[in-house]
């Protein structure tokens, strides 16, 4: 939009070069942000008993009950849904959904102990040793990526139980 309003402001100072410089940008910034967009065409939808993403005009409803186990990426949780036949892993970007009622959920869910470690996805104990039920592991996740506020009220208690 601003390059567009460049073009036109540019057309009427007279300055010709200048206005054809910004309507050639103006033209493949279009381009661009069209071919993005229809790239990485996602939606993501928050409800108190479930999720839906869709990808590319695929919807998928996932029930937070249903959620069997979940992995930790550098910008995604990926979560596997119990009621899925093939038990593909299902990823949620952080930094483009702000899946806060599914933050939640996983942490009441780990807290209470529905996710237990699972042998293999480390290679060895050395990654949050004596953390048997992933707390620490997605604590320190969601404090990292600035989602330290849903979950207060945890970390308090855990910062008194260390004392």
């Amino acid at each position: 939009m601003i390059l567009a309003v460049l073009t036109i402001v540019m057309t009427l100072a007279g300055e010709t070069e200048a206005s054809l410089v910004f309507a050639v940008v103006t033209f493949f910034s279009t381009i661009l942000t069209a071919g993005i967009k229809r790239k990485y065409d996602m939606t993501y939808q928050e409800k108190e008993d479930y999720f839906i993403l869709t990808i590319k005009k695929q919807q998928v409803k996932v029930c937070y009950e249903d959620i069997s186990h979940f992995q930790l990426g550098l910008q995604n949780i990926w979560l596997q849904d119990k009621t899925k036949p093939n038990q593909e892993f299902i990823g949620v970007n952080l930094a483009l959904f702000k899946p806060e009622i599914l933050i939640r959920t996983l942490t009441e869910m780990t807290i209470n102990g529905q996710f237990p470690r699972v042998e293999g996805v480390y290679p060895d104990n050395s990654v949050y040793p004596d953390d048997p039920l992933r707390k620490k592991e997605l604590t320190d996740f969601l404090i990292r990526h600035r989602y330290d506020y849903l979950i207060e009220d945890y970390i308090k208690q855990m910062n008194s139980q260390q004392v």
